[in-house]
C-alpha cells in the first residue's frame, strides 16, 4: 500500500473530529483515505528576543495512497494539492495561504537576487 503523510498547520481549538472532517472531504473529492491522525500541540520554540513560548501546533495525517479501484497509486496533478490545501482551510476554519506560485521566486531569480545582495554587502565594506 502506498502510504504519504501530510502535516497540517492548526489552531490551537482544533478538534480530532475537525480532522476527520478533512479526512471525510479528502476522500469524497480527491479518493485519499486518511488512516491516521495525530494532533500536536506541545511542540514550539521560545523566541529569542521575548523569550516568549511559540507552539507549532500542526497535525499528522496519514493516508492511503492507492486507487482501490485500479490498485494503482494515485497520480495527482498540481491543482489537486492546491484542492487539498483549500479542503484544509475550508475545514479547520482557517486563512488560505496564498499561491505558492505568486510569491515563490524560481530557482534562477532567487539565485539572482542573492548574488545581488551579496554585491551590495560587499560593497558596503569596501
Amino acid at each position: 500500500m502506498p502510504v504519504r503523510e501530510a502535516v497540517v498547520v492548526i489552531k490551537e481549538t482544533t478538534t480530532m473530529q475537525d480532522l476527520h472532517n478533512l479526512s471525510k472531504r479528502l476522500e469524497e473529492e480527491l479518493r485519499i483515505r486518511i488512516f491516521q491522525i495525530a494532533i500536536h500541540k506541545d511542540e514550539g520554540y521560545y523566541d529569542k528576543d521575548t523569550k516568549a513560548w511559540k507552539p507549532n501546533y500542526h497535525a499528522h495525517l496519514v493516508a492511503d495512497w492507492q486507487d482501490l479501484e485500479t490498485g494503482k497509486m494515485l497520480k495527482h496533478q498540481s491543482f489537486h494539492y492546491s484542492k487539498m490545501q483549500d479542503l484544509a482551510a475550508e475545514c479547520l476554519e482557517m486563512e488560505r495561504g496564498i499561491s505558492g506560485s505568486l510569491t515563490r521566486l524560481e530557482a534562477v531569480e532567487f539565485k539572482i537576487k542573492k548574488k545581488e545582495e551579496d554585491l551590495r554587502v560587499f560593497r558596503r565594506t569596501i
